[in-house]
């Protein structure tokens, strides 16, 4: 049964900070009064805090917990669905460190940048972080779940992503049966929306990098909630995309202008505004362990960009533009 994990969500979602505070950190001036004022939150977490680094350690720490602990309190089943799910956060540390390897930043470096990911399921990446180059990381990679993406001999970084993507979301709809029949519907709709930004993403690569369209279409995913993918491959311009999917033009605009930064802001607001919008006709729907999920996530974005903009001392408007906040 969910009804203990859907109670928990609900109540640990009250925890989570208001939009009024997240905006009264964001116009803080000094990093010190920042922690200062998690620390009335957070407690022992920051209480030890004093770089930027240790703030950012807190943080991604408060976040892994978070998720990890509805890992402990969810049947098996469920368990397994949201190891899957959580491989979502897996597939972003191995973007990031495929990025890094192509830079030639060190494993130092790189770890810095990773959410454990390791604690909510997913496997070691200590060696992807210790490899030599790209090329030894292929090598791992091929000993993994992702090991279709060496098979297909793909060297092009923008398709690798996709590649890493489309074995993820592939992975999560093949799961959606572990979880209560009656909430299926309301997950499989959020989830849909997930999918539908990301065929939108993996339609842009032939517009605008020219690549070739045959293997874009072939890692489209059919959504069984959102846009079929017989309808995505009829889509040849930037122009047709966005009057097919006029809701997620901001998202779209951002790829356009090659803005991957933009891209991801515009993905969580997106996100937030429809399961915000979302009304749920029972308390008890797995909907709401999805939404606790995605509120964590933003929450963390939103406190570690924070962070970041007043250590460098950005002006508070381009501090409140970089956040993903509900509407008032």
């Amino acid at each position: 049964m969910t009804t203990y994990l859907v109670c928990k969500c609900h109540a640990y979602e009250s925890r989570l900070l208001p939009r009024r505070l997240i905006l009264e950190l964001a116009s803080l001036s000094r990093l010190e009064e920042f922690v200062e004022t998690l620390t009335t939150i957070y407690g022992q977490r920051f209480s030890e805090v004093k770089s930027l680094w240790d703030v950012e350690t807190a943080l991604m720490e408060i976040f892994i917990d978070r998720l990890s602990t509805l890992l402990e309190i969810s049947p098996e089943n469920v368990k397994e669905f949201l190891i899957q799910y959580y491989r979502r956060f897996e597939v972003q540390n191995l973007i990031k460190i495929m990025r890094m390897k192509l830079a030639h930043e060190s494993a130092e470096r790189i770890k810095e940048l990773i959410i454990p990911s390791e604690r909510l399921g997913g496997m070691d990446l200590d060696p992807f972080m210790r490899a030599r180059d790209l090329n030894e990381f292929m090598t791992l990679l091929s000993e993994t779940m992702y090991r279709k993406i060496c098979e297909m001999e793909v060297e092009n970084p923008l398709i690798l992503e996709s590649m890493l993507r489309w074995i993820y979301y592939r992975g999560v709809f093949e799961e959606i049966s572990k979880i209560p029949r009656d909430d299926r519907r309301d997950a499989i709709e959020m989830l849909g929306m997930e999918l539908d930004l990301y065929n939108i993403r993996v339609c842009m690569l032939p517009m605008l990098y020219g690549y070739d369209r045959r293997l874009a279409e072939d890692l489209l995913i059919d959504n069984p909630a959102g846009k079929p993918k017989r309808l995505l491959m009829e889509l040849r311009s930037v122009k047709e995309l966005l009057e097919e999917f006029p809701r997620y033009r901001s998202f779209i605009e951002a790829l356009m202008r090659r803005e991957e930064w933009r891209a991801e802001i515009e993905y969580f607001r997106i996100l937030k505004s429809e399961v915000d919008k979302k009304r749920i006709l029972k308390y008890i729907s797995f909907f709401y362990v999805l939404k606790y999920i995605l509120d964590c996530e933003i929450e963390y974005r939103n406190l570690r960009s924070i962070a970041i903009s007043i250590h460098h001392n950005l002006p508070v408007d381009v501090r409140r533009d970089l956040l993903i906040l509900p509407r008032a």
